[in-house]
């Protein structure tokens, strides 16, 4: 379905795994408009 585009994933950043404290503060503050993805290799 996501490669036929029936359902499209919103992300809003992704965060590289050293800053998980940034992504979470991101997830608290409620101003993302999709996901936020925590990448371990470097973005």
């Amino acid at each position: 379905m996501l490669a036929d585009g029936t359902i499209k994933a919103e992300i809003d950043r992704v965060y590289p795994l050293s800053e998980v404290k940034e992504a979470h503060m991101r997830s608290e503050d409620s101003h993302s408009r999709g996901r936020i993805l925590l990448s371990a290799n470097p973005v």
